[in-house]
């Protein structure tokens, strides 16, 4: 039962009347005067059910309440109609120091106000008041809805030593944007957060989404935790796979989400589980790997944390919390498969449409298609407090070459990681994100209290025939207005060429040779110096393995392909490594095939193609691109390991035999000591990128330009880690597929 004299003091310092109050009752032991323990010296916030009309947070006074501290002061108005959950953001939460690693793992059972009996439920988190501490588990909720985000028992303060097993259910669904459970939105902004209002982009249409939202739940645990992901696929009409995008997989590679790679494709009406281990720490990303799905919804955060004392860079920030997490993704007004291949078969230019920052925001109408929705629709806001410093944690996506360009008005981006791996800290004005890349970037709180755009300006094909793709997100400082910034917000105001006086560079530049930037005002990703001890490896010395990988589009009369060695990657009809044994050597090609081959028509090659790594060698791959008009960079993606950028250049009228020749002659200059460490590197257009890496973990592994378009329609390969005999064994009952036909009588 609540202890009254708890509930009496909170009636008198917190509610107008006790009927408008519905407290969380605390846990019965509350009440047992052995409990009675000191107060923990965190600071904490108030839990309330939505029936709470106003209470007030700060600082209390309380003498004897049970192994919980209270913040109370400032009102804080929740609205009626407000869920349990948006209360639980809003105020935030009680903090304990009395509840078990058990209780804390499982979810402590405690009955609540106003409900019959006792629930199971997920301990809620919040962030907790010392530096970079993302907070403690606190208490228990049976909103099962919450679970998977930054609520979730697994969000914590990581401990060296200290594993939890964090399990998630995923459903995925169709479902609509703008339906009719968004109401009035955008005119009553307040019902664009109504429940299951999935209001992405503002137009109503199709999407594939993971537990009714965009983006899909989030995943927040600690390196060495076991990951446990439940998937019902109830979408009806197709199989889906989701990739742990970042995560090395090690040992266990049949979890890594490549359809017909390293599974299956989950089919309709049918469920799977992923269990992996959370082997590598920082920013990382989930999101479908079957066809179009993640850029229509399906996508959600996945970071992986260390205990502060092994993550590097910790002492630049105060605060790495969840709701710090920034999910860029592109947007287009209709589903992604009819426009893109509504495109590829009229051979029409793919352009950019909009971005959405953690599902908010609306687009711009730039052919008098659609319904404009730019200036209608609420925006994300990422709260801070003057003079604090945040880790900012920013993940990017594009199904078009939609490079984005992010910047703060009057703050400046302090880099501390790029993709999983910290490197030497850099400042700069401003740092462009290709698709599948991530950055993890220190905001320092020091301006006046206000509100300032965070600005996300497209390039490449965002940026031309008139489309100029941009949005914006909010950095509200505490106490400031909850308005809009002053400044304007259009696509010109968003252009930043890196300041050179101070200087201020711009990370990351893409489209160099195409694009004027002043003189000494860029930093390419092959500068950057990695700081990551732990994940480094070790590239020095003579490769084992030096391989040339070489793309261009190539037009033909069914459109204009993306390819690797001039060939479509085709997808096999089995698993390679779950039913390897059924791969026969006429099933796949490797590299460049010869156009009279039986996988080539009428100039048109394309074929299984998988590349050979011996187990322990050390590989050298020359990432060569030789298509001189799209004027394009790509981003290229590498399941199953994370390597390092030794060297980039871009070359006038570049060549694979001038490249070549460069590389064994000694003409490039290779950073083989603190170069970045990465898993998604933007090549530059008309020029090349080096990588090298260690083969440590046996498998197959899909290597494929991460704009989602490009995967589509084949530029891709697929990487062999190993001989057969040295890859994990595959799990007993693990589902197969593949082709059949009836027998011969």
């Amino acid at each position: 039962m609540l202890n009254m004299r708890v509930l009496e003091t909170l009636q008198s310092e917190c509610f107008r009347s006790l009927n408008e109050a519905q407290l969380l009752m605390l846990p019965e032991t509350a009440a047992n005067p052995d409990y009675m323990g000191p107060w923990t010296k965190r600071q904490a916030r108030l839990v309330l059910l939505p029936s709470v009309g106003e209470a007030r947070r700060g600082q209390d006074q309380f003498q004897k309440l049970p192994f919980f501290e209270l913040s109370l002061g400032p009102l804080v108005h929740i609205p009626k109609r407000a869920t349990r959950l948006e209360a639980l953001l809003k105020l935030g939460v009680l903090s304990p120091s009395g509840l078990t690693t058990e209780q804390q793992r499982l979810g402590v059972s405690l009955p609540v106000s106003g409900q019959r009996g006792r629930r199971r439920g997920f301990i809620v988190t919040s962030p907790g008041g010392c530096r970079s501490n993302p907070g403690n588990p606190v208490f228990a909720v049976e909103d099962g809805v919450i679970a998977g985000g930054g609520l979730h028992a697994c969000y914590r303060d990581c401990v060296e030593g200290v594993a939890m097993t964090c399990t998630y259910n995923f459903t995925i669904t169709a479902s609509t944007a703008m339906s009719y459970l968004c109401g009035d939105c955008p005119n009553n902004v307040s019902a664009c957060s109504n429940p299951s209002c999935i209001a992405a982009g503002g137009i109503v249409r199709p999407v594939t989404v993971v537990n009714d939202r965009i983006p899909g739940p989030g995943i927040q645990v600690c390196l060495g935790d076991t990951v446990i992901v439940n998937v019902q696929n109830s979408f009806g009409v197709r199989g889906i796979t989701l990739h742990w995008h970042g995560l090395k997989m090690t040992g266990n590679p049949y979890m890594d989400g490549a359809p017909y790679i390293t599974q299956c494709p989950i089919g309709p009406h049918n469920s799977f589980q992923y269990k992996f281990l959370a082997d590598t720490p920082g920013t990382l990303i989930w999101h479908s790997h079957v066809g179009y799905e993640e850029a229509d919804g399906m996508f959600g955060a996945l970071v992986v944390r260390r205990p502060l004392p092994s993550e590097p860079n910790s002492d630049l920030y105060d605060h790495d919390l969840v709701e710090h997490s920034v999910i860029v993704w592109h947007w287009y007004p209709e589903p992604s498969a009819t426009l893109i291949n509504n495109g590829f078969n009229s051979k029409a230019t793919l352009y950019g449409a909009g971005l959405i920052i953690n599902g908010k925001g609306g687009i711009e109408d730039f052919f008098g298609r659609y319904q404009r929705t730019f200036d209608t629709m609420p925006r994300e806001v990422f709260t801070v407090a003057q003079g604090k410093r945040y880790r900012f944690r920013v993940v990017y996506n594009s199904a078009p070459d939609c490079p984005v360009q992010m910047s703060i008005d009057d703050h400046r981006l302090l880099v501390v990681a790029t993709d999983s791996a910290a490197v030497e800290p850099i400042e700069v004005d401003s740092v462009i994100l290709n698709a599948g890349e991530r950055y993890d970037i220190v905001v320092t709180a020091n301006q006046t209290v206000g509100n300032y755009w965070i600005r996300f300006r497209g390039l490449a094909f965002c940026n031309r025939n008139g489309v100029k793709v941009h949005q914006e997100a909010i950095l509200r400082y505490e106490d400031a207005d909850e308005e809009l910034p002053t400044a304007n917000n259009t696509y010109l105001e968003a252009d930043r060429e890196g300041l050179v006086s101070e200087p201020y560079p711009v990370l990351n530049p893409v489209g160099m040779g195409h694009i004027s930037y002043p003189e000494n005002s860029t930093v390419r990703i092959s500068e950057l110096t990695n700081i990551d001890l732990e994940q480094a490896q070790n590239i020095t010395g003579v490769p084992d393995n030096v391989t040339y990988v070489w793309y261009r589009f190539n037009t033909f009369p069914s459109g204009s392909y993306p390819q690797l060695f001039n060939t479509t990657f085709s997808y096999p009809s089995f698993p390679l490594l779950t039913q390897r044994d059924s791969l026969t050597s006429d099933m796949y090609c490797s590299g460049e095939v010869p156009s009279d081959s039986g996988y080539c028509s009428d100039g048109f090659c394309s074929c299984t193609n998988i590349l050979n790594f011996p187990l322990d060698s050390l590989v050298e791959l020359v990432i060569v691109d030789l298509d001189s008009f799209s004027h394009m960079d790509h981003p290229m993606h590498l399941h199953g390991t994370q390597f390092h950028v030794v060297a980039m250049e871009t070359i006038q009228n570049i060549t694979l035999d001038t490249v070549k020749q460069l590389n064994e002659q000694g003409g490039i200059s290779k950073k083989l000591t603190g170069s970045p460490l990465k898993d998604t590197v933007s090549v530059p257009v008309s020029g090349y990128a080096v990588i090298r890496f260690r083969v440590t973990n046996p498998g197959y592994w899909f290597f494929h330009c991460h704009i989602s378009s490009h995967a589509e329609l084949g530029m891709a390969a697929v990487f062999k880690f190993g001989e057969h005999q040295e890859m994990a064994p595959t799990p007993s009952n693990f589902p197969t597929c593949g082709d059949w036909q009836l027998p011969d009588n």
